[in-house]
């Protein structure tokens, strides 16, 4: 971090608790004002202003709209390296919005042209989107979790810390 400039760009509107705890760590935050499907033009040019201001080398999105959106704008507007972050796995329509929808079956007709890369949390949610067409030559998994070899119960810990804080047996 001590050689590059962080940013983060979001649609929504701020302020919010997410956005000064992020502040309070000496990174940037620029809120793009997304209210609804009318003000899309103006946060739009907001997000050009952004790109062409601060030229990034690497942009990160997560989540649908934002990867289709945030990543082609960035991909018609700029060099920047283009990364996407995917997390959900159910992509059926009866369990998402119209939007949702229409955005994860965008992004994996895109999937092989915008992206430098799209990570997913789990193996499950990579075959779901490899299932509606997602390019798997740049898609990557990184686990959410922990090393249960490392972090795993432990009885006497957990009696000790009961004890501690009063806790019964």
């Amino acid at each position: 971090r001590e050689n590059n400039n962080i940013m983060v760009v979001t649609f929504r509107t701020g302020p919010y608790k997410l956005e000064e705890n992020i502040k309070s760590i000496g990174i940037e935050v620029y809120n793009l004002n997304l209210i609804s499907i009318w003000s899309s033009i103006k946060t739009f040019n907001r997000l050009l202003f952004v790109i062409r201001k601060y030229k990034p080398d690497v942009t990160h999105t997560f989540l649908a709209f934002s990867c289709l959106i945030g990543g082609v704008m960035v991909k018609c507007f700029s060099k920047s390296r283009i990364i996407w972050s995917i997390y959900s796995t159910n992509l059926k329509r009866a369990n998402n919005k119209l939007g949702t929808f229409i955005a994860f079956k965008l992004c994996a007709r895109l999937s092989s042209i915008v992206p430098d890369k799209v990570v997913f949390d789990s193996n499950s949610a990579l075959n779901s989107h490899l299932q509606i067409g997602f390019d798997q030559n740049n898609c990557n998994v990184i686990n959410n979790g922990v090393d249960t070899s490392i972090f795993k119960p432990d009885k006497q810990i957990r009696r000790l810390f009961r004890k501690g804080q009063n806790i019964d047996s």
